[in-house]
Order: C-alpha cells, then sequence, then structure tokens
C-alpha cells in the first residue's frame, strides 16, 4: 500500500495519478477557502470525484491554453502529469497540467473508447 494514498482527499495529490497522465475535461472552475491560505480556484472534472487546486503555475498554464476567463476552460480536454519540484527544502511530486492535443492521424480502435474518461485512474 502506498501510505500517500491511503488519505483520500477531495483534491487531487501528485500520487494519485500512479504514473498515469489521464486526459480529463473541465467541467467547471470555481473558488474553495483554505485554512491559512484563503481562496484558491480549483478545477473539478467530469465524471471524477477529486478536483485540482490550480497554483500560480497551473492556472497561468491552462490561461495560455484557454484564454484568461476560467468559463472558456468548460469543456477543454487537459492532460495531467507529474513533475517533482523543490518545496520546503525537499524534492516532491506535483502536478501538471497542459492543453491535450489531437493527434492528426487517430489510430483505429476496436471498439468505441471514451474519448475523456481515464478509468483506471481512481480519482
Amino acid at each position: 500500500m502506498n501510505i500517500e494514498t491511503a488519505f483520500p482527499s477531495a483534491y487531487l495529490k501528485a500520487a494519485d495519478l500512479q504514473g498515469k497522465s489521464p486526459k480529463v475535461a473541465i467541467e467547471r472552475v470555481e473558488m474553495a477557502t483554505f485554512d491559512g491560505e484563503g481562496e484558491k480556484p480549483v478545477v473539478r472534472f467530469v465524471g471524477k470525484d477529486s478536483a485540482l487546486v490550480l497554483n500560480k503555475t497551473r492556472a497561468l498554464a491552462l490561461g495560455a491554453a484557454f484564454g484568461n476567463e476560467t468559463d472558456s476552460w468548460i469543456g477543454k480536454t487537459i492532460k495531467l502529469g507529474t513533475v517533482k519540484v523543490s518545496m520546503n527544502g525537499s524534492i516532491v511530486d506535483s502536478i501538471t497540467v497542459e492543453a491535450a492535443t489531437a493527434t492528426a492521424q487517430p489510430e483505429p480502435q476496436p471498439q468505441p473508447q471514451p474519448a475523456i474518461h481515464e478509468t483506471d485512474v481512481p480519482f
């Protein structure tokens, strides 16, 4: 058992991605209040229980991809990933976001597959 996944949260952690890079559709963006930190924007995804807290880096990346008005992000598909970052003197995993790009020549599928939902990622 990975101890980082033993404590469920309403907010997505890097460990929740289990080393995968799922594509998810943005359902809505809302503000949430965090003790001692004030309000921050969070992104909710279609068909997912956990939301992603936006730090400045993630917010600017989504703004660059889809515009600074968060209403224009609704329905857009993004790819989540992880990267190692320095935080408080330690190296930790952090979630990254990027606009999902369509491939020019999609590979044929034997049967229709959901384009957005990554059912093997439990968040």
